[in-house]
């Protein structure tokens, strides 16, 4: 019998067998989180980098870049955060665990960045 970690079922597929102790159910609402973070990270990524290149100027910090950036930096902790909830609530603890280290890693992302913009 053969066991794996559950398939996407967001396109059509089936769920496969496995011995993780989460209902089906839970594995989906899961998947779905963590699908809508994956995709939004990837635009976030490539927001970082075209603001990297973009910036100019003696310190390579273009205030507008920057500050696209820390919004996107903001929304995207703000959305991580939402996911530990909602992760706790439909009973995925690892998954909640998973983002609350994300939270963690863009809120320090997003202090480093801030560092750079003037203060008024």
């Amino acid at each position: 019998m053969r066991f794996a970690f559950c398939a996407m079922n967001l396109w059509g597929f089936t769920m496969n067998q496995t011995r993780n102790t989460l209902s089906e159910n839970i594995r989906a609402q899961s998947i779905e989180l963590l699908d809508q973070h994956l995709a939004a990270s990837i635009d976030l990524r490539a927001q970082v980098e075209q603001g990297h290149w973009n910036a100019r100027g003696p310190s390579f910090i273009a205030v507008p870049e920057i500050l696209a950036v820390v919004g996107s930096l903001a929304a995207f902790g703000r959305s991580s955060r939402e996911a530990i909830g909602s992760s706790t609530v439909h009973g995925d603890v690892a998954t909640a665990d998973l983002f609350t280290a994300i939270s963690r890693g863009i809120d320090q992302q997003l202090w480093l960045v801030e560092s750079h913009l003037p203060h008024a």
